[in-house]
């Protein structure tokens, strides 16, 4: 099946002869819930990993403003806060920002590629980017630097492990909200909060009120 769906976008009649898929309207349906369902495992992945990053920063003593993730809208918005994004000195500049500006921000950076995916990547040939692949999976040096995409058995590999990673960081992140409701704490103090006490820093502790946090 994950063979069928990344091959047949672009070859798709030739995939129903092969395999004899009983339902050609279907495969259109989850070739389209797979478009859907690409950009949402790739940003799941990237914040399953950047939300403990800045706790860690911090936790090393390099100030980050804000590092608990979920407080950060709402320490912004309260008072006149700086973000120090990755303890790298220049992005204070953006940090240091309203929230309107930096919600532009995020716009262009997160609409701009966005965009430039479904409108497909051909629109992208008269600014000089030229990319052999589709919208889902463009390739060329900017996304696929190993050349997977040149060898079909790799390539297919590696797109499986994706879209499996992506559903592992898709449930890691309703993980992460749901250990916020509870715990009120951030990601990486909750570990702390663990190793410490491991009796009653658990999830049966904070769900009975007798978990032993300071």
């Amino acid at each position: 099946m994950h063979i069928l769906l990344l091959s047949g976008w672009r070859h798709r009649s030739a995939v129903l002869a092969t395999v004899g898929y009983p339902c050609p309207e279907m495969l259109d349906i989850i070739l389209l819930l797979l478009l859907l369902l690409l950009p949402c495992h790739r940003w799941a992945m990237l914040a399953a990993i950047g939300c403990p990053i800045p706790e860690l920063l911090d936790l090393n003593g390099i100030n980050v403003g804000e590092p608990v993730w979920w407080k950060v809208g709402a320490a912004k918005l309260q008072g006149d806060l700086t973000l120090n994004w990755g303890g790298i000195e220049g992005f204070r500049i953006a940090g240091k920002q309203g929230i309107g500006i930096i919600a532009a921000c995020q716009v262009v950076l997160m609409g701009g590629p966005e965009y430039a995916r479904q409108v497909g990547i051909k629109s992208l040939e008269p600014v000089g980017v030229f990319l052999p692949g589709d919208q889902n999976y463009p390739g060329g040096v900017p996304f696929d630097p190993l050349g997977y995409s040149s060898r079909p058995d790799a390539f297919v590999d590696q797109a499986v492990k994706e879209i499996k990673n992506g559903r592992i960081a898709m449930i890691a992140m309703l993980g992460y909200f749901v250990q916020a409701a509870v715990t009120r704490r951030g990601l990486v103090q909750n570990v702390l909060d663990f190793v410490a006490d491991p009796l009653h820093n658990n999830v049966l502790g904070y769900l009975t009120g007798t978990a032993h946090t300071v």
